[in-house]
């Protein structure tokens, strides 16, 4: 890994990933919407205490997974 990658922001880091930069092309954003959509399910469906943690409370996590799928279902219809 360069000293540039160890330093990029998560930002730079996605659009890095979905603009080609994986040996197999374009397929790296499909696997990249799936796993979005897999995490915003599991999450969504799972009980808000389970998902606690000592910086973010399980409502938070589940109110992002359901905004998220709402953004996929929007744009892709899944």
């Amino acid at each position: 890994m360069s000293i540039e990658n160890e330093h990029e922001t998560n930002e730079q880091f996605i659009a890095r990933i979905m603009s080609f930069g994986c040996p197999t092309g374009p397929l790296i954003q499909a696997f990249v919407i799936q796993a979005l959509r897999n995490y915003a399910e599991a999450v969504s469906d799972a009980p808000a205490e389970s998902l606690d943690s000592p910086l973010l409370s399980g409502e938070s996590w589940k109110a992002t997974a359901k905004w998220l799928k709402s953004e996929l279902e929007r744009k892709y219809g899944m």
